[in-house]
């Protein structure tokens, strides 16, 4: 099925470097892979901004999209990326150095999460948006599928450093995106069955 881009409602921003990376492999292969998924009863993208991001910039006007009931599928399950930073350990923590406190989680959790390090944790003071407009095009930024992954990378010092940032529900999904108050760029993990994969639409038709 097809849906048009200005009808739709976002709940994340994108990363510019990873739009950059999207873009040249739609220019590439001139077709868009797998669908964009849509909550069908607001038209909320669930998963796929920066395939849409990436289509809307190079002049296309429609996508493949396959809709779903987001509240109300009980299968369906919202989690949240682990950022990890890739680069300079010394710049990163210059740009971390006033957002974080040297408490013991355990005794003081922090409302906002964690910044690990090598050999080393810290509670953070301020809000996730605030930490990846810091980080977002200073750095390569990945993201691991558990904080367990996250925190073993940065412990070991095989990253910069990552974030364990606290978790986000659907509603938050659908408020912020009906609000236009966007979650940074790769807040949310969704776990979607039976999500159709390997759909190759040619750009042609999307026009």
């Amino acid at each position: 099925m097809f849906e048009r881009i200005n009808k739709l409602k976002e709940h994340e921003e994108i990363d510019p470097l990873r739009l950059e990376d999207v873009k040249v492999v739609l220019l590439k292969d001139k077709f868009q892979r797998d669908p964009i998924i849509i909550d069908k009863k607001t038209y909320v993208v669930i998963d796929g901004h920066h395939r849409l991001n990436a289509l809307k910039i190079l002049g296309y006007s429609k996508v493949a999209a396959y809709y779903i009931n987001y509240l109300d599928d009980g299968d369906i399950e919202v989690r949240t990326w682990y950022p990890i930073v890739i680069g300079s350990k010394k710049k990163l923590m210059d740009i971390m150095r006033e957002k974080i406190e040297n408490a013991e989680l355990e005794r003081n959790p922090s409302l906002y999460g964690e910044f690990v390090i090598k050999n080393k944790r810290y509670s953070l003071k301020v809000e996730r948006e605030t930490i990846m407009k810091s980080i977002l095009g200073n750095f390569r930024v990945e993201y691991a599928f558990t904080s367990k992954i996250a925190q073993k990378l940065a412990l070991k010092g095989k990253v910069a450093g990552a974030f364990v940032f606290k978790s986000v529900t659907k509603e938050d999904v659908i408020n912020r995106a009906l609000a236009g108050n966007k979650f940074p760029p790769k807040t949310t993990q969704h776990i979607i069955p039976n999500k159709p994969r390997m759909w190759y639409v040619p750009l042609k038709i999307l026009r």
